[in-house]
């Protein structure tokens, strides 16, 4: 991937709670009222950060209920009867799926994301995925990014500002990476044993830059040199509001020996760098 790794009629909302500092492009989904079964809105923006595009993306919502419950849209607990969670997550929206996943500077095409969701929902986590045409997640222009441990005040509308960031690959955006070497008891493992990579931001709020994720590697393989699993997770928002830095905890999940083990790192990510951290399940 890069050159220099060693690996090629409701109820009116009378409250409005932001959690958006600094230019956003367009306004949030007009909601003049959200019916009484769900009274609160949850939404805001969505744009290329620092480029301003519209995406074509995929934000999946996970919601909670004052219990720690995840709920739908309704306030129905995900796998419960009658809920109507979609996927992974409690509810999905999407924008724009007609574009390409570069993104377009067209002032005509959709900058928003959101819905109406039920009273008991308190808390909200979400999660954004660049697409293309075809709805596969596509790193060509931006990374993935994510907004955890988002508040929710019931009957208030929430104009939250999400962004995807341009990569350093694309352009010199503030992206980096992590990447290096699994193995088993000193040995490469079957790639499909590989069951989890994923990176969490402990950022929160949205207030400059990008909260980053990435929910799987971005390459994953045999070595060519060594008797070991190649992996890399790259397109990682860097650091925020002026740090060189953005922290995230990776997590690697592995089928090894029979039993399912994990293994996760703290790992700071800076701009065009690719740290190495190679990881050993026993």
């Amino acid at each position: 991937m890069k050159s220099w790794l060693a690996h090629s009629a409701g109820l009116m909302l009378v409250i409005v709670v932001s959690v958006v500092t600094g230019a956003l492009s367009g306004p949030a989904r007009a909601v003049a009222a959200c019916p009484s079964g769900q009274p609160t809105f949850l939404g805001g923006t969505l744009h290329g950060w620092p480029d301003d595009r519209a995406l074509n993306a995929l934000i999946g919502v996970d919601q909670k209920d004052s219990a720690g419950r995840k709920v739908d849209a309704m306030g129905v607990p995900c796998g419960q009867a009658g809920s109507a969670c979609c996927g992974g997550y409690s509810w999905c929206d999407t924008t724009n799926p007609d574009i390409p996943p570069e993104g377009s500077d067209d002032p005509a095409l959709d900058r928003s994301w959101g819905r109406c969701v039920a009273a008991n929902v308190v808390q909200a986590f979400i999660e954004v995925y660049p697409k293309n045409q075809a709805g596969v997640t596509t790193k060509t222009r931006y990374g993935a990014a994510a907004h955890y441990y988002q508040p929710i005040t019931p009957r208030a509308t929430h104009n939250i500002g999400l962004r995807l960031p341009v990569t350093f690959e694309a352009g010199d955006g503030n992206t980096g990476g992590v990447h290096g070497y699994l193995t088993y008891l000193g040995h490469r493992i079957p790639p499909e044993n590989i069951t989890r990579v994923r990176a969490f931001t402990h950022g929160r709020g949205p207030e400059c830059g990008v909260e980053g994720f990435s929910a799987a590697a971005d390459e994953l393989g045999y070595s060519a040199s060594l008797d070991a699993t190649w992996y890399e997770v790259g397109f990682l928002a860097a650091g925020r509001c002026g740090a060189a830095t953005q922290t995230y905890t990776l997590y690697w999940d592995c089928v090894c020996g029979g039993v399912k083990r994990t293994q996760s790192r703290v790992v700071d990510v800076a701009k065009g760098a690719y740290p190495r951290v190679d990881i050993s399940f026993g």
